[in-house]
């Protein structure tokens, strides 16, 4: 998921249903969250900072050998992702996770 939104757009939605963001299922997230659209916008918007540096924070957990932390990682992007509805990024953690 490339498109990252600026904190106030994902704040300043009334209807989050109506947001579109590729790889993202709006209404499972939704779902997963009991159509608590505030929470839902508060975890979207969490989900959205901590996959920012995602990447660089894997790469360093596995380049020092620190594999606990590199499966950590996986785990916490695996269980945020199904939370909003990034599900094939939930896939690729899961299996990240696995081959830690």
């Amino acid at each position: 998921m490339r498109k990252v939104l600026p904190k106030s757009e994902v704040n300043d939605l009334r209807d989050v249903s109506s947001l579109r963001l590729d790889g993202v299922d709006i209404v499972a997230g939704l779902h997963r969250v009991l159509g608590n659209q505030d929470f839902y916008k508060a975890m979207l918007d969490r989900y959205l900072v901590a996959q920012v540096s995602l990447d660089e924070r894997l790469v360093s957990a596995l380049a020092t050998r620190v594999q606990k932390t590199a499966k950590t990682l996986a785990h916490s992007c695996k269980r945020m992702s199904v939370i909003v509805g990034a599900n094939a990024i939930a896939q690729a953690a899961c299996d990240l996770e696995r081959a830690l």
